[in-house]
């Protein structure tokens, strides 16, 4: 029914996620349309849309009310006050919590970034995450530094 309408569809072989995100973006870059919105109830979909939108489009999320939670509204570039943001979105997320992983008892991404923006060590741990050919005992012993850092452990 969909497709009779004119819609695109598509099928996510695992996670749709990414697939979500990279169709939003590609349309935007494609398409004609100048406002291209997710709707979904997930966050994670808008840390994805932070880190891999280009600068050059603004695509819009929106999240649904349900039960308590209001409706919110955002975009990939709600999130973007700080280019170090955009670049490390993606650990910060994972590491204070997301939808797959549990979160740090009151250690949020913001508390992580301004760690992550006041240390040239952190920032340097940070930047493994984004290398493909680190290997197991580098990411392990840059995220062991992250953790003991938002615990305040001046060992790291």
């Amino acid at each position: 029914m969909l497709q009779r309408n004119n819609f695109i569809c598509k099928q996510a072989e695992s996670v749709a996620d990414c697939l979500i995100v990279n169709t939003a973006i590609e349309h935007s870059i494609l398409g004609n349309d100048s406002n291209i919105v997710i709707v979904a109830e997930y966050i994670d979909l808008l840390v994805l849309l932070t880190a891999l939108a280009p600068n050059s489009r603004e695509i819009f999320f929106h999240k649904p009310a349900k039960g308590k939670q209001v409706q919110q509204h955002y975009s990939s570039k709600s999130l973007d006050y700080s280019p170090c943001l955009k670049e490390h979105v993606l650990l910060l997320h994972a590491i204070s919590g997301c939808d797959t992983t549990s979160s740090f008892y009151g250690k949020g991404k913001t508390k992580l970034l301004d760690l992550v923006l006041q240390s040239p060590t952190l920032q340097e741990a940070a930047a493994t995450f984004k290398q493909p050919n680190a290997n197991i005992q580098e990411i392990y012993s840059s995220d062991v530094k992250l953790i003991l850092a938002c615990y305040s452990a001046n060992t790291y």
